[in-house]
């Protein structure tokens, strides 16, 4: 390949990581009502936060493959494994956060810790947990989540147990959630 070829498919790269960081923008405005929240809610918890960390989710598309298949004849990788961890153009991070559920005022909860993914704030929605705090959590079972590419996410069996929230939604410090707690209790 030219090197006047490389550095055009270089610029055309960073166009479209760009443009497409833009199009992943948080688009949620306003308060949620909280009888709206509660009706679209496949779980409301609230708990304390242990632990989290960060994780991949991955789109095996065909076209993400021929990709591979392309760097593999070039011959810079071993395997698939290696070459689609080590490639950010094909995946979304996201961040686990390890949760003690303390009350459960709906969904289906069958562990006393669950996992609630998130994102990382700044333009995707992520909720900013943090670490020993406990919080009021509302969201959605992670099987439900609709994502934008085909084939981005887990199996069924793998999302077993992962809950998703974002700032969309009416999950929020205990210390702050009054309003909603003596609502649910109702």
């Amino acid at each position: 390949m030219t090197k006047q070829l490389q550095i055009l498919k270089l610029i055309l790269g960073l166009i479209f990581l760009i443009h497409s960081r833009s199009v992943w923008s948080c688009s949620c405005m306003g308060t949620s009502n909280i009888k709206t929240s509660i009706k679209e809610a496949d779980y409301i918890v609230t708990g304390k936060i242990l632990d989290s960390q960060i994780v991949r989710i991955w789109s095996d598309t065909s076209y993400t493959k021929s990709q591979y298949e392309t760097a593999q004849k070039q011959g810079t990788l071993t395997n698939y494994e290696e070459w689609k961890n080590s490639n950010i153009n094909f995946n979304i991070q996201l961040i686990d956060y390890a949760l003690l559920v303390e009350t459960v005022y709906k969904g289906k909860i069958q562990s006393d810790t669950i996992t609630i993914r998130t994102g990382f704030g700044n333009g995707d929605c992520g909720f900013p947990f943090r670490i020993g705090e406990s919080y009021l959590s509302y969201g959605k079972y992670e099987k439900n989540v609709n994502y934008s590419s085909e084939k981005l996410g887990r199996s069924q069996k793998e999302l077993q147990g992962i809950f998703r929230t974002n700032i969309c939604y009416r999950t929020r410090p205990l210390v702050d959630a009054q309003s909603d707690l003596e609502y649910l209790d109702k």
